[in-house]
């Protein structure tokens, strides 16, 4: 209990637990369990109001069910707060003497101490989950498993409770063995979205998705944000246009959730919850000024002797690059010898040609993005007269100091003529 709780409980960052933690546990199980128990026996027909008042206003204080204390704040400051927030609370309550609510609470968290953070005969979700933080804090995993087991026995449906669980499965039992306990769960728990969430986050990774979508459609709000997690750059280093637009999707609905107070309500730690705020605020901050709608496919076109050389522009990372012309045959670009960093492959070749003469023509293009699936096709249009005009004010825009040019010619003359100008006529309408 003296221990300096430096580190903070968050999804997919471990179970580090702060040291306060198991106390705020125990507030929430006292809280939940006993308090509005007690407050119903000197409330009658203020049962509801009293009960809502003590979870909303005291429990609230100190988050939504679990939630580690402050580093600076002490065991004992938390404590003091929380007795006169109960009291406050309880004076409210005609018939119910403030002080058994306030002597019931402290006796608890004295005992508490003397534990070392383990409540004794624990009975509901709260108390198992607190027991189960304590049991993996000191290593005892075996014991800390028995505690989530019996918490989800007792009837939890929180996302923290079953994630833990299957993180602790995942290591004692393997992949194999840990999708085998959580199918046999999820299929007794039909009901509970936080169990199928579970075993859907276990699922093969073709399957992953398609099961997380379910659950979210059906209402569970949280699995948005794991959907979005598939689709982020912490799990694929390299995404896709397609992976950002997905994972943007995810984390909008994930918020929007959020703000209608779908998603706090599944958690037992305030702290998870955060953690997952404050990812999905990071990640669509990076979409702000990104245009996802955009054609992620243009060109460039500049005419020689003998033909148009035309350069595919293309807003993600490509593997290979195939084109028709006019409805023709689909046609790869090829590769060129150099090799990406990012594939490790050799790069594909932007460059394709259509002869001199062609005045219009509607080019396909089709790609394969980072991760060798197929985009397209994107139709770019090529027009000559617009493709004159962009490239030369393109020279011209470079080569001012050479628009005209002079030199000394015989008896004094000066020659001026404007061979850059005339070189780029086909673009110019007057000079």
């Amino acid at each position: 209990m003296g221990e300096t709780g430096n580190k903070r409980l968050g999804a997919g960052r471990g179970w580090a637990i702060p040291s306060a933690a198991p106390v705020m546990l125990a507030i929430a199980a006292s809280v939940l369990c006993a308090a509005p128990a007690a407050a119903q026996d000197g409330c009658s027909g203020a049962t509801p109001k009293c009960g809502s008042l003590i979870t909303r206003e005291c429990l609230s204080s100190l988050g939504a069910g679990v939630m580690a204390l402050g580093e600076a704040e002490s065991c004992e400051k938390q404590m003091q707060s929380y007795r006169a927030c109960l009291a406050d609370v309880s004076k409210r309550c005609p018939g119910r003497t403030p002080q058994q609510d306030v002597s019931a609470e402290a006796d608890r968290l004295e005992k508490l101490a003397r534990l070392g953070g383990l409540i004794d005969a624990p009975k509901t979700v709260v108390e198992f989950y607190n027991n189960a933080l304590v049991y993996s804090r000191r290593g005892d995993l075996l014991n800390g498993r028995a505690m989530l087991e019996k918490a989800i026995a007792t009837g939890a449906r929180q996302v923290d409770v079953f994630q833990r669980y299957a993180q602790l499965l995942k290591a004692q039992e393997g992949l194999i063995g840990a999708r085998e306990i959580m199918g046999d769960i999820a299929r007794r728990q039909k009901d509970v979205p936080a169990a199928q969430m579970a075993q859907a986050i276990l699922a093969p990774a073709n399957r992953r998705e398609a099961a997380l979508r379910r659950i979210a459609e059906a209402g569970f709000a949280p699995a948005y944000f794991e959907i979005s997690q598939l689709y982020s750059a912490d799990r694929l280093g390299d995404q896709s246009r397609a992976d950002q637009r997905a994972e943007k999707a995810a984390l909008e609905a994930f918020q929007k959730a959020d703000g209608a107070g779908k998603i706090y309500r599944w958690f037992l730690e305030k702290d998870t919850v955060e953690a997952w705020r404050e990812s999905a605020r990071r990640r669509l901050a990076v979409y702000q000024n990104r245009n996802l709608d955009v054609a992620p496919v243009s060109l460039t076109a500049w005419a020689s002797n003998d033909s148009w050389s035309l350069t595919l522009q293309i807003l993600e990372t490509a593997r290979a690059i195939r084109y028709s012309v006019d409805g023709g045959a689909k046609k790869s670009t090829g590769h060129l010898p150099n090799v990406h960093p990012q594939t490790g492959e050799k790069m594909p070749n932007p460059s394709l040609n259509l002869p001199l003469g062609t005045t219009h023509a509607t080019i396909e293009v089709w790609y394969d993005n980072v991760r060798g699936e197929e985009e397209g096709p994107f139709k770019v249009l090529f027009n000559a007269k617009d493709a004159f005009v962009t490239s030369s004010k393109h020279v011209l825009g470079t080569m001012l100091h050479k628009w005209v040019e002079g030199r000394a010619w015989d008896e004094g003359s000066q020659l001026i003529y404007f061979t850059t100008l005339a070189t780029h006529s086909c673009g110019l309408e007057k000079i």
